[in-house]
């Protein structure tokens, strides 16, 4: 396998394989005849590990979401549907309501409440 196709796959590799494979390119940067492969391998392996450290993901955390946790991006992606299903949720099953139904045996509203909400079928 060449080795742009094993730099291709180290997003998909654990951190022991990571390791492993920086280890091995250490070990034939002098090679003559491996060593320019070696080189992009180790770079490569690198990079890989600082995209994985707390530092790399909070930098790609804030290149995919300017803003961050309140920014627009956010907000539509991870925050808006989770606040308008817990909403929902409360207003179908407020403890009130769901206290109603449960001690009035209303098993098939309970039932139909869960089947007719778009969150949960």
């Amino acid at each position: 396998m060449s080795v742009g196709n094993l730099i291709a796959k180290l997003p998909g590799w654990t951190l022991a394989d990571l390791h492993a494979a920086r280890k091995n390119a250490l070990a034939k940067l002098d090679d003559p005849k491996g060593g320019t492969d070696a080189e992009a391998m180790l770079k490569a392996v690198d990079q890989e590990l600082e995209r994985r450290s707390l530092p790399g993901m909070i930098k790609r955390f804030n290149e995919t979401y300017p803003g961050g946790f309140y920014g627009e991006r956010q907000a539509e992606e991870e925050r808006d549907y989770k606040v308008a299903a817990s909403e929902e949720c409360r207003q179908l099953f407020g403890r009130e309501e769901f206290r109603a139904l449960v001690d009035g045996g209303e098993w098939l509203e309970l039932a139909e409440r869960f089947n007719e909400s778009p969150r949960f079928s």
